[in-house]
This record gives C-alpha cells, sequence and structure tokens, in this order.
C-alpha cells in the first residue's frame, strides 16, 4: 500500500504563479561602475569605448540570465534637482565628468533605443526618484529588481518585492543582505546616512559620528528624530558630536537629502516597460555595435548575419579553371588571396590550398595539399600560380600576408607584390586592439559572421585534414572578406595621415622578416646539451642555499610555502598584497633582499629555473630537423610602440648582462665558412630624446661632442668634472636617462637604485635644471596628449592616449608614462624597421649570399662569408646611420664572431 502526501489524487499541489519581473537599470551608477572597470578601451577611431562596452556586457547577462518581462533604464537629468533648492552645495564636491566617460554619455540612450529598450530621464528629479517611484507603485504587480551597486537604494528594498541586483559583484540584496551590512532594516537606511553623511553626495551628516556610531545609535533609536528627542539619553562617543550646535539640524537636512522621493510625477506604467529578447528588429542595434566594433555582442545577437554568398565560391580541380581564375584575378581591380597552411615542423608550414578572390561574385578555392579529396598536383598548380603570385603589376591583398608569403616561398612560389594586409591596417588604426582578427572586422564593418576557422582547424587538427568541401568556403570566404574591407580600412588609415607609413614601411617589411623567419638561424645543440647538465647542478645548489638560509626544506617555487618562510616565519615585512597573499614577485623580492640574504637566494633559483626551462630546454626541440636552425616567429603587429616581437623560441628576452645568457647566446651559431655579424645602435632612444627635445641644450651637445652620454649626465646631476665620475655615478645617471625615457618618476627611480625617494627626487630636480629641455619636451607631449588624445612618432605612428584626464591618479600616471614614451620608443622601433629595409635591399643588390636572420631590439644579426666581413660592415653601417635623419646622428656599433655572444 503506498501512502499519499498529497491528498488529491496523488499529485503535488500547483505551485503558486510566477510574478512577471520587472528590472530597473540605474544608468547612471552602472555608466560611472563600468567606465572604472574597463579604462582604455577604444574602438579603431581612437574613440573611448569602456563604459559603453562594460553597460552592454551588464545589459546582455541581465537579458540572458533573468529573462525579464519588463524592462527600463532610468538616468540623471542635466543640471540641478529639487535637493539643490533645500542645499546649494548637494554633490557640490563630486569632481566632473571624466572626459573619457563624457565622450561616451551620448551614446547610451542610442544603444537603449536600438535595443526597442524604455530608456527615461525626468526633469528636476534623480534617477534614484525615478525608480523608487516606479517601485513602489509597481511592487504589488510585479516582482521589482533595481540594477545599481548605490548603497542609498537600500532604503528601498521591500521583503521579496523589491530587491537590488548588483552585476558586477553577481550579489542580490533583500531585506537580510541590508542588515547584515548594516545592521538595521531597509527602512532606516536614510537615518544611518543623515548621521554618518555621504561624502560622495556631500551630504554633511554629523560631524564626528561615522558608519558604525551611526549604525549603533539607530539600532538603539530608530529613526535620527526619535534619536534628538532623547538626546539627554544617549551616552558613548555620540553624545559629543550630537550636542554640537547645528547637528540636529544638519542630521534633519541630511535625512531628507539621502531619502529617495516616491512620488515623482512619472507619468509611465508597466506596460510601457514590456520587453522580450532578442529585439525582433536587429538591424538598428547591429549598425550601433558595428560602429562601436562589439563583435561578441553582434554575435550574440544572433539571427541571419551572413551578407555574402558562400555558395557561388568555386572548387578549383582541373587545369582549365585554374588557369581560368589566375587570368581573371590578374585583372581584377582588387584581388586579393589567402593561404591555407598545414604546420610542418618547427618555425615552418607547408602550403594546403589557396583562395583568390577576383570580385564579389567570383572567388575560387584550389586545394593541393588536402589528405584527401580531387585536387590539383603541385606539379601542375605552381607554376600556374606563380605567374599570378610573381607578376609585380598585380597588387595582392591579403590578411597576415608574413605567414602566406613564408609558406608559399617554402614551394618556390615568390609573393612579388603586396598591395596591402588588413591586419596590418588594423594594428595601424588601434595597436591597443587586443586581437586583430579578420573574424572581428567582418562584423564590426561588413555585420557579416565569418565561418570559425580556428574551431575548424582544432576539430580537424590541421587544415591538411579538412575536407575540401569545409575549406573551399572557409578560405574562400577569407579572401571575399579581405577584399570587400580593405577598401574601407585603407580610408580610415589615409584619413588619419598614415598612408605613406603603411605603404612604405610595413608592407614592403613583411618579405623581409617572411625570408628571416624561412632563414632561421643555426643552433648547437651539443653545446645547450652539456650547459644544461651544467645548469642542472647549479639549479641544485642555488636551491641547497635557499635551503640554508631558510634553515629547512620546502618547495622553493611555491609561492604559498615561501609567503609562510618570509612573513610567518621570518617576519619580513610585507611590500605588496594580492588576491592570494603577500607578493612574492621579483620587485618584492629585491626590496628584501636588502634586509635579509634569503630573497636573493630565491632570485637567484628563479633565474636559473627559468633560463633552464625557457631556453636550454626549450631551444632543441625548437630546432627543424631538416635546416638544423631554430625559425622564430616575429610578430608585426605585437607590440603598441611598433617594436618587434618574436615567439617560438622568444629570441628577444635572452638576457645580454648575465654570465648565464651569454652563455645561451652562444649556442647560436653561424653556417660553415660564415661568421655571424651583430650590428646594434647605440643608445638610439637617448639620440631620438635629444632630437625631439629640438636637438639644443646639453643633452644633444653631449651627443654632438662624441662624450658618454651617462658620464656626462653623472657630472651635471653630481655637479663633478666627468673625470672624476664613479662607477656607481654613471649607473645613477644611466638610470635617469633611460627612466625618463620611460616616463619614470621618483617612485620609480627610487625602487631601480635602492635609494629613498626623496633622495631620487633630489636627482630628477637636478637633471631637470641641467636639461631643461627634456623637461619642456615631456610637459609638451602631455600637453598635446591632452589636447589630441594620441601621440605619434617621427614617421606617424599613433597609439591613442585615454585616460590623461582619468580621475584615478594611477591611471592618469600611467597614461602620462606612455604619453611620454611612446613618440621615443615608437620612433626607435620605426627606426630598426627601416633599418631591416635598407639592409636586406643592399644586400639583396650587393651580397646575395648574405643573410638577415635576425631582429633584437635595436640590433640586426646577420650570417657573413668570411671573405666578405669589411665590405658588408661598412655598408651595413652606411645603411643603417641614414635610416633616419636626426639631429643628433644614429651610430652604429658592429661586431663579428663564431656565435651570438662573441659578435656582439
Amino acid at each position: 500500500m503506498t501512502l499519499s502526501l498529497f491528498p488529491d489524487h496523488g499529485k503535488p499541489p500547483e505551485p503558486p504563479p510566477r510574478r512577471p519581473s520587472l528590472y530597473m537599470v540605474d544608468g547612471p551608477n552602472i555608466a560611472y561602475r563600468a567606465h572604472y572597470a574597463l579604462p582604455g578601451l577604444t574602438n579603431n577611431q581612437g574613440d573611448p569605448t569602456g563604459a559603453l562596452y562594460g553597460y552592454c556586457l551588464m545589459l546582455f547577462k541581465l537579458l540572458k540570465e533573468h529573462k525579464p518581462d519588463y524592462l527600463c533604464l532610468v538616468w540623471d537629468p542635466r543640471g540641478g534637482t529639487f535637493r539643490n533648492e533645500w542645499y546649494a552645495d548637494y554633490k557640490g564636491t563630486r569632481p566632473d565628468m571624466p572626459d573619457e566617460l563624457r565622450r561616451q554619455i551620448a551614446q547610451f540612450p542610442t544603444i537603449a533605443d536600438a535595443l526597442g529598450l524604455t530608456h527615461y530621464v525626468l526633469p528636476g528629479y534623480e534617477a534614484d526618484d525615478v525608480l523608487g517611484t516606479l517601485a513602489t507603485r509597481l511592487k504589488d504587480r510585479v516582482d521589482v529588481t533595481i540594477v545599481t551597486g548605490d548603497k542609498d537604494m537600500m532604503q528601498l528594498v521591500d521583503g521579496d518585492r523589491v530587491t537590488l541586483l548588483d552585476t558586477m559583484k553577481d550579489l542580490r540584496i533583500g531585506p537580510g543582505e541590508v542588515e547584515a551590512k548594516w545592521g538595521v532594516p531597509p527602512e532606516r537606511i536614510v537615518d544611518i546616512l543623515a548621521l554618518m553623511g555621504d561624502s560622495s553626495d556631500n551630504i554633511p551628516g554629523v560631524r564626528g559620528i561615522g558608519k558604525k556610531g551611526a549604525a549603533q545609535l539607530v539600532q538603539q533609536w530608530g529613526t535620527v528624530e526619535n534619536l534628538f528627542e532623547h538626546l539627554a539619553e544617549v551616552k558613548g562617543r555620540g553624545r559629543k558630536p550630537l550636542n554640537e550646535p547645528g547637528a540636529k539640524a544638519d542630521a534633519l537636512l541630511s535625512k531628507r537629502l539621502a531619502t529617495i522621493a516616491l512620488d515623482a510625477p512619472v507619468p509611465l506604467e508597466l506596460e510601457d516597460f514590456a520587453y522580450s529578447w532578442p529585439p525582433a528588429d536587429r538591424v538598428p542595434v547591429r549598425r550601433v555595435f558595428m560602429e562601436l566594433e562589439f563583435n561578441n555582442f553582434l554575435a550574440e545577437l544572433g539571427g541571419d548575419m551572413q551578407t555574402l554568398d558562400r555558395g557561388r565560391y568555386r572548387t578549383v580541380t582541373d587545369e582549365a579553371t585554374l588557369r581560368d581564375a589566375v587570368r581573371r584575378t590578374r585583372a581584377a581591380e582588387r584581388p586579393a588571396f589567402d593561404v591555407a597552411v598545414a604546420p610542418d615542423g618547427p618555425g615552418a608550414s607547408r602550403v594546403v590550398g589557396v583562395a583568390l578572390c577576383a570580385d564579389d561574385a567570383r572567388v575560387w578555392y584550389v586545394p593541393l595539399g588536402h589528405d584527401s579529396g580531387d585536387q590539383l598536383s603541385f606539379e601542375v598548380a605552381l607554376p600556374i600560380l606563380a605567374e599570378l603570385f610573381g607578376d609585380a603589376s598585380v597588387p595582392l591583398l591579403g590578411h597576415d600576408v608574413k605567414t602566406a608569403h613564408g609558406a608559399l616561398q617554402r614551394v618556390s612560389v615568390d609573393l612579388t607584390a603586396i598591395g596591402g594586409d588588413t591586419r596590418i591596417t588594423s594594428f595601424l588604426l588601434n595597436a591597443a586592439r587586443r586581437t586583430h582578427k579578420l573574424e572581428d572586422h567582418a562584423l564590426s564593418l561588413l555585420g557579416h559572421k565569418m565561418l570559425d576557422r580556428e574551431d575548424a582547424l582544432k576539430k580537424s587538427k590541421g587544415a591538411n585534414a579538412l575536407p575540401i568541401s569545409e575549406a573551399a568556403p572557409l578560405f574562400g570566404e577569407r579572401a571575399h572578406v579581405v577584399h570587400l574591407l580593405h577598401p574601407r580600412m585603407l580610408e580610415t588609415v589615409e584619413k588619419n595621415e598614415i598612408g605613406g607609413l603603411y605603404r612604405d614601411l610595413e608592407l614592403p617589411l613583411i618579405p623581409v622578416v617572411s625570408r628571416m623567419e624561412r632563414r632561421g638561424i643555426r643552433v648547437d645543440v651539443a653545446l645547450l646539451e652539456a650547459y644544461g647538465a651544467e645548469l642542472a647542478r647549479d639549479i641544485a645548489e642555488a636551491q641547497s642555499k635557499v635551503f640554508e638560509l631558510a634553515g629547512r626544506e620546502f618547495n622553493v617555487g611555491s609561492p604559498k610555502q615561501l609567503r609562510r618562510i618570509l612573513f610567518d616565519e621570518l617576519a619580513l615585512p610585507v611590500i605588496k598584497k594580492t588576491k592570494t597573499g603577500p607578493s612574492t614577485d621579483h620587485a618584492v623580492l629585491e626590496e628584501l633582499a636588502q634586509q635579509h640574504d634569503l630573497p636573493a637566494g630565491i632570485i637567484r633559483w628563479r633565474s636559473l629555473a627559468k633560463l633552464k626551462s625557457t631556453y636550454v630546454d626549450a631551444l632543441p626541440p625548437l630546432v627543424h630537423p631538416a635546416t638544423g636552425r631554430v625559425h622564430t616567429h616575429y610578430k608585426l603587429t605585437g607590440a603598441e610602440t611598433g617594436r618587434l616581437s618574436s615567439d617560438s623560441p622568444n629570441l628577444q628576452n635572452i638576457p645580454v648582462r648575465t654570465p648565464e645568457g651569454r652563455r645561451i647566446r652562444r649556442a647560436f651559431v653561424p653556417a660553415d665558412g660564415c661568421v655571424l655579424m651583430s650590428a646594434d645602435y647605440s643608445q638610439v632612444e637617448l639620440r631620438v630624446l635629444a632630437h625631439l627635445c629640438g636637438g639644443e641644450g646639453g643633452f644633444a651637445r653631449a651627443f654632438a661632442e662624441g662624450r658618454d652620454i651617462h658620464r656626462a649626465t653623472a657630472a651635471e646631476v653630481f655637479e663633478v668634472a666627468e673625470a672624476l665620475v664613479t662607477k656607481e655615478m654613471r649607473s645613477a645617471a644611466k638610470a635617469i636617462n633611460f627612466g625618463l625615457v620611460y616616463g619614470q618618476g621618483a617612485f620609480g627611480l627610487s625602487k631601480v637604485l635602492h635609494i629613498p625617494r626623496r633622495e631620487a627626487s633630489k636627482y630628477i630636480r637636478k637633471y631637470k635644471k641641467q636639461y631643461p629641455e627634456v623637461d619642456g619636451y615631456m610637459k609638451r607631449i602631455v600637453e598635446f596628449a591632452s589636447e589630441h588624445r594620441y601621440v605619434e612618432t617621427l614617421m606617424g605612428r599613433r597609439r591613442p592616449i585615454m585616460d590623461l584626464t582619468s580621475s584615478n591618479y594611477n591611471q592618469r600616471e600611467a597614461a602620462k608614462r606612455v604619453a611620454i614614451n611612446t613618440p621615443v620608443q615608437g620612433s626607435a622601433a620605426d627606426i630598426i624597421r627601416v633599418a631591416m629595409l635598407r639592409v636586406d635591399a643592399m644586400l639583396s643588390r650587393e651580397f646575395p649570399t648574405v643573410g638577415l636572420l635576425l631582429q633584437v631590439h635595436d640590433e640586426l644579426v646577420l650570417e657573413v662569408p668570411e671573405a666578405l666581413v669589411d665590405p658588408v660592415r661598412s655598408r651595413v653601417v652606411e645603411e643603417m646611420e641614414s635610416a633616419m635623419d636626426l639631429i643628433v646622428p644614429l651610430e652604429v656599433d658592429v661586431g663579428t664572431g663564431s656565435n651570438w655572444q662573441e659578435a656582439h
């Protein structure tokens, strides 16, 4: 026999019907919080978009996770409100809206309109009053959620009928949460604010009473009015401030100011807020998101975003069709291409297929190296394709052309004329972008959602394994999108006055870097393996020393265990904290090393372990078995300053000043019968700085007279003759010279030199007194950046500067450093790029057997036959020193040797 707890036919009772939900967004609060959460975010035009992005992030999360039946956004009016009539200084101490946020404000209602959301402003009333009025009016009909992080709004919480939602903390706030935070129910929040005041709104409160004291008084006496009626009975620390003249008037005024109006004349009704997701008409919001370049939101909108017809693409499997495709592409106005590649050993890739686009209606995919399927042989196809790629009169457009250039070179097809690269245009328009994917620009500029290449390649484990039927639309689409995108992006490049930089430097550099990658540099694996064994012994010794200094054994690589020893057992001071506890990073250990030997031992162990794992152990597997060389991958669109960076392996960060780093450089060797030649610019950034200062004053004069700039600076700062400058003085002067290039202040200099900040400030003051032209440059460039919101290099490369007007001191100072540094470091990056072009062209003409192997910071590394060392050295110096005409001439130091270290 079965007993039922539900006597009505054994069924549980029906749950009560769900009440509809109304979500109301506190627009000003969300906008400010989003602005400070995502500073520095810009679109390709350099317009700030961080607050808008954070706001949209909140909206999309709200719509997807909570699915409100009704939704509205409420904003503050311009000018004052009725509270200013009661108290003229209400919100009078609030700082002006940050300039970056002000520039975005007009777009908030535009986004709401595009999404079909109701948004409302009531003149004379704050957003809080509109929200309070609507919540009170509608809470009997719907569950009201106010989306805000404003503590004042907690007074509106009413059981389950009115709650708050802090989307940044993912926290819903009901009566229990209010009481847990404040110790009083929601209706008494205004009494706490009346006593403690609110500095953000300039509500005075009672001087001398803080949050804790206010909460205790309200817990005991309830309302402010009741508190002052029983003032004689009040005991403790609150008694004296409450008895001060004017305390009662201030408290009552503050309560009045803090109380949200519940009867504002809001004409809207619940039906005005009805909303369903996604919007029926997605065209307006797509248009807005395309302008803002909010590609992930475009993708989330869903719906039909296929503006290109992939069904028209043709797969080429016969010679006649291939010849026709090549002929039509050669005759096209904007021919575009893409190359499908697959990995082929460390640092190398092979051609799998080629996509061609002649115009919007004619796109072809030529499969060549797929694992299966009907396709032309390389022997038949390559000579025909070479007619196109080798034709100097046909400038081809692509995306990430360097990768395609390298793959084509491996099959003896030379890409002769590069007409454009949408990855490069993306980088030039906004180097701060997190990525420069073609898919992002297709969404933002064409409103087209491309096939996911990364996902397709991941699933198939390589382009070669893709079925040709999938590869044809995937790679054909890429050529098609480039054909459509490039003219639009080029128009913006020209508008920003960087067309010359694009055509004369960036595009010609692509084949130079591609050839460097393909050439690679020879590595002595046996030497590395021997040094690895030696390093292992050094690491073991360093670890033993660490154990000895710590007094016990522990996991040296564990920050948690290291924290326990440094700060609990040795009681060393905590310099910096992280989310997981006291920091043990390199800067912290360097500072602690002044007080104990253990941090220095940890630094030693870490540096040895990193060298072994990052280079000594990692390099041998990266040597290509067919060439005996490593083929590093250079990023043309990596650093915001324009510096090239490299990976697989990263050759930019091998230490040059430590014995261990020098040992690693010895493993890089030339081919038999050759030497390595290192051509390194001498203090190029300081020479650029002198040029930017106008070439006048003692700084430029020191270069012009051929003096040691660091020794000259030391003589000026320490007020001694140059002959009396000590090694320590020169080191300090060097730190000042390079520190100022990077916008470093007294705090940073004090850390570098391990001196008090006051002493560092004195050094900087003396420096600026002796070199006023440097101080003048720094002031001018910060003023320029404040006015134009960007800085530029000597060749016109631009970098957006967004935070110079930020109310956050750290953000503002960081923006100043970027503004000061970018024209210097960015111009130095431009100089080495020009030098690469000039040296490569010279070598091709005069010394075709000489190869340009590496570019590392301000240095070029070449592989030179022994018989050609002298003439090559002379010509390399000539080309590099004439790369840019500066007031202070460029100088190049050249060395040669049987390995990289010996040549440096």
